[in-house]
C-alpha cells in the first residue's frame, strides 16, 4: 500500500511542486499564472469526479471500475475544452505550457483510478514504473528553472504528456472494445446520480473556493507576489492533501493516533524551522538576497498552518469513519469552510495591507482545526447522551 500512497502523492500534489519551484527559482510570474491554470484544471476535473476513487476504495469491482474510468475518459475532452476556454478568455492567449499542464492534470485525474486498478490486480511493477517516471519529471523541473530556459520546460511537458498517454493505453483499447451506447448510458447515469450526493457539493465547493480565491489574490496584488503566495500556500497545503488522500484514512481506519511520538517530532521540527525563518530573517537574506521578508513570513505561517490543517483533517476523517455520526453534516461543514475561506481572502483584500496576505492560510487552518474538533466532540457527546 505504501508504494501506491507515494505514487498518489505525485499524482495528487505534483503540479503544486511546479508552482513552488517556479516561484522560488526566479519565475514568480509563471508561478502566478500556473496557480490560476492549475486551480482551474483541478476545479473542472473534481467537478466531474463523481467521488469515484473513494467509492472504488470502499467497494471495488471490475465492472464498476470500468464504467467509472470510461466516464472520466469521455469527460476529458469536454474538461480540456472548458479549461482552455477559460485560460484563453482570462489570459487573452494560450501557450504550450498552459495547454500541456491542463492535459497533464486531466491524465493524472484519469490515472488515479487506473493506479487503483493496478493495485487491485497486484501489478506493483507498473505502479513503480509510473512513480519513477514522475520522480524524474519533477526532479528535472527545478533543474530546468535554474537553467532558465522555458523552452526546455515546454518540451518536458510535451514528453511527459506523451508518456502518460502511453501509460494509459490499456484504457483506450478497452474503449475500442466497448459498446459505445452502453458507455453513453453509463456516463450520464453515474454523473447525474452522483451530483445528487452531498459529497459532490463538498468536494466541488472546496476546489471552487481555492480557484476563486486564487483569482481574487491574482487580481488584488502584483503578479510576482501572487506567484510567491501561491507557492507558500502550496507548501502549507501539500501536507494536508497528502494526509487526506493517502495515509489519513488508513490511520483512522486502523485506530492509529495522529499525536503519536513520531508525528509529534515531525510537528515539532516544522514549528522550530518556522520559528527560525521568523527570527533569523536578516541572516537568511544575507545568504539569499533575492528572498523577500514577506516570502519568509508567508512560508513560516503556511508551515505552522499545515499542522493545524492536518490535525483538523484528522478529526474530519474520524467523523467520516464513525458510522453513528451524520456524514452529511461533515460535507455541509466542508461547504461552510469553503465560504469562510473566500470570506477570509476578501477581508484581507479589503484591509489592503500586503503583509496580511501571508496570514491567509494560517488563519483558515486554525479555523479548520477548531471547527472539526468542536464538531467531532459535540457529536461524540451527543451520541453518549442519546444512548
Amino acid at each position: 500500500m505504501k508504494i501506491l500512497s507515494i505514487t498518489n502523492i505525485f499524482n495528487f500534489s505534483g503540479t503544486s511542486l511546479i508552482i513552488i519551484f517556479a516561484a522560488f527559482l526566479g519565475f514568480e510570474d509563471l508561478a502566478a499564472e500556473l496557480g490560476i491554470i492549475i486551480g482551474c484544471s483541478i476545479f473542472f476535473t473534481q467537478l466531474f469526479s463523481s467521488n469515484s476513487r473513494n467509492l472504488l476504495i470502499i467497494k471495488f469491482s471490475k465492472k464498476n471500475y470500468k464504467k467509472r474510468i470510461l466516464v472520466r475518459v469521455f469527460f476529458s475532452i469536454l474538461i480540456l475544452l472548458l479549461i482552455n476556454l477559460f485560460n484563453f478568455f482570462y489570459f487573452k492567449s494560450l501557450n504550450i505550457i498552459s495547454i500541456t499542464i491542463s492535459i497533464i492534470i486531466i491524465l493524472q485525474w484519469v490515472n488515479e483510478l487506473y493506479l487503483l486498478n493496478l493495485w487491485q490486480n497486484k501489478n506493483v511493477i507498473k505502479i513503480k514504473l509510473y512513480l519513477i517516471i514522475c520522480a524524474i519529471y519533477y526532479l528535472f523541473i527545478p533543474i530546468n528553472f535554474l537553467i532558465g530556459n522555458l523552452k526546455i520546460f515546454e518540451n518536458m511537458n510535451i514528453l511527459f504528456t506523451i508518456i502518460n498517454l502511453i501509460f494509459l493505453k490499456e484504457i483506450f483499447f478497452d474503449i475500442k472494445n466497448t459498446n459505445l451506447k452502453e458507455i453513453k448510458n453509463s456516463v450520464f447515469r453515474i454523473f447525474f446520480n452522483d451530483i445528487n450526493n452531498s459529497s459532490f457539493y463538498s468536494s466541488s465547493s472546496i476546489v471552487l473556493s481555492n480557484f476563486v480565491s486564487r483569482i481574487i489574490i491574482f487580481e488584488s496584488i502584483p503578479i510576482k507576489l501572487s506567484g510567491t503566495l501561491f507557492a507558500c500556500y502550496s507548501i502549507g497545503s501539500i501536507p494536508g492533501s497528502i494526509f487526506n488522500n493517502t495515509f489519513g484514512p488508513y490511520l483512522v481506519k486502523n485506530k492509529k493516533n495522529l499525536l503519536s511520538f513520531k508525528f509529534f517530532l515531525i510537528f515539532l521540527m516544522i514549528v522550530l524551522f518556522s520559528i527560525y525563518l521568523l527570527i533569523d530573517k536578516s541572516e537568511i537574506i544575507v545568504f539569499f538576497p533575492s528572498i523577500m521578508i514577506f516570502t519568509l513570513d508567508a512560508i513560516s505561517y503556511s508551515l505552522i498552518g499545515s499542522i493545524f490543517m492536518i490535525i483538523g483533517l484528522y478529526y474530519r476523517q474520524l467523523a467520516l469513519f464513525k458510522n453513528s455520526l451524520n456524514i452529511k453534516n461533515v460535507f455541509n461543514i466542508d461547504i461552510l469552510n469553503s465560504l469562510v475561506y473566500i470570506t477570509i481572502v476578501l477581508s484581507i483584500v479589503y484591509v489592503s495591507k500586503i503583509q496580511y496576505f501571508a496570514f491567509i492560510f494560517l488563519i483558515f487552518a486554525i479555523y479548520n482545526f477548531f471547527i472539526f474538533i468542536l464538531y467531532f466532540n459535540y457529536s461524540k457527546d451527543y451520541k453518549i447522551k442519546n444512548r
